[in-house]
């Protein structure tokens, strides 16, 4: 059973996920989305992002479209369900 994770904002507020495991682009994306104020939370792998991931909390998910991986398109499956 996937963990839930204790990340909380206020609901006004912009959040998004990025991963990426490429983590000059990841630093880039996060500062340009933090200069417009959004809160950035990051994730290395998919794995990692599925200890972040909760329903209705993220606006935008962005994930490296170079991680063809089967666990990549499980988790867009998951989201997209959720």
């Amino acid at each position: 059973m996937p963990r839930q994770s204790q990340i909380s904002f206020p609901m006004g507020t912009k959040n998004v996920l990025i991963i990426d495991g490429n983590e000059a682009m990841q630093k880039v994306r996060s500062r340009v989305l933090r200069s417009h104020g959004v809160h950035v939370h990051t994730a290395k792998s998919v794995t990692e992002a599925a200890l972040l991931w909760v329903p209705d909390f993220f606006d935008l998910v962005l994930l490296d479209a170079r991680q063809r991986s089967k666990e990549a398109v499980e988790f867009w499956r998951t989201i997209r369900r959720q």
